[in-house]
């Protein structure tokens, strides 16, 4: 049988006060990745506005949209046809 030895002692390195770390801010120089970060919050449908009411019927179709997709699905259908 194997036996567990809890003998392990870990040390982890310690940093003297002269190596202490400084962080600066990330100075944006309009590179490509900083633009397509930039406009693809610019440019998705992420601005949601809560109103009073919802609209009932455009919740009644998305959802119904949501069930023929996953009733469609053969992945679902092959994982629930065993139980």
């Amino acid at each position: 049988m194997l036996k567990i030895h809890n003998s392990f002692k870990l040390k982890l390195p310690r940093m003297s006060k002269s190596s202490a770390m400084l962080f600066e801010p990330v100075k944006n120089d309009n590179d490509e990745l900083m633009q397509a970060i930039v406009n693809a919050s610019q440019d998705t449908d992420d601005n949601w506005q809560l109103v009073e009411r919802p609209d009932a019927a455009d919740l009644d179709e998305f959802w119904g949209n949501v069930v023929k997709d996953v009733q469609n699905d053969p992945d679902w259908q092959a994982m629930h046809a065993n139980e």
